[in-house]
């Protein structure tokens, strides 16, 4: 008999930590055909985000920003980067121009899981 230890799971999840905003967008009927676009802009500038779904079925949210750490369950390691304060403070300032964010918008860590 074979055992396995560790993760065990029949459906794919990943958790991320990432350093970002929260943004809201209109939930239409063509909301993910839409997003396919303006998600592969976001990740050829070096960006990641994740959709909330929302129980009212009202706005988006997606959290969209810089990763600091994902795992993938059928991964056994961490792929994780080091960014000093410095650095988020300067891609605070690009997100805040290619989101259109003003100041009083608060930049925060998102962790959580996802399914995949």
């Amino acid at each position: 008999m074979k055992i396995r230890s560790g993760f065990v799971s029949n459906s794919s999840s990943s958790s991320f930590v990432i350093f970002g905003v929260s943004l809201k967008f209109p939930n239409t009927d063509s909301f993910y055909e839409d997003w396919e676009e303006v998600e592969g802009e976001l990740n050829r500038k070096g960006y990641v985000s994740v959709i909330q779904d929302r129980e009212d079925n009202k706005d988006r949210e997606i959290i969209v920003g810089v990763s600091i750490a994902r795992l993938d369950s059928d991964e056994s390691w961490i792929e994780s980067k080091t960014i000093d304060f410095e650095e988020l403070q300067n891609k605070m300032a690009e997100m805040r121009k290619d989101f259109g964010v003003d100041e009083t918008v608060k930049f925060k860590l998102f962790a959580g899981t996802q399914a995949s």
